[in-house]
Parts: C-alpha cells; structure tokens; sequence
C-alpha cells in the first residue's frame, strides 16, 4: 500500500526520480513523474485536483500539521490564481 490507507483516494502522484528540492524547478523541461486521478471520487473541481498533485510532485506533503498548513497555503496560492 503506497498511502498506507485503506480508504480510496481522488488523486495519487508518484515522482519519477528522486525527490526535488521543495518548490524548485531547473531547465526548461522537466518531468516530475505521474498523476493519477480517480473521477469517482472527485468532489469538485478537477483543476484543484490537479495542483493537489503537482504539488506533492514539487516535494511538499501534508502528513504533520506543520507540513500540511504549509501545504494548503501553496494549493490557495495557486488555487487563486486560476481564477
């Protein structure tokens, strides 16, 4: 069990190589690894979905509280600028 969870999931992310630093990318192109998404168990928007996962790609977490009010503060700032 990846999640160490035995509850279904809306998006899982798998990096392709080791961890990046927090937040930084180099180069032009980059490939982070992959995102899964479970559309039955999506409960609104896809988009947001979709930055929940890359940014578990760009190495942050949500397993300590520290960890994830960091890690919603990241999905807000991000989440806010789609609008």
């Amino acid at each position: 069990d990846y999640r160490s969870q035995n509850k279904p999931t809306d998006v899982i992310s798998f990096p392709i190589d080791e961890p990046i630093k927090k937040g930084r990318v180099d180069g032009e192109v980059t490939i982070l690894g992959d995102i899964f998404l479970a559309p039955e168990m999506i409960d609104g928007d896809i988009i947001r979905i979709i930055i929940h996962g890359l940014t578990h790609l760009l190495g942050f977490d949500h397993k300590g509280q520290r960890e994830k009010e960091k890690f919603n503060q990241i999905i807000k700032k991000q989440w806010s600028g789609k609008n």
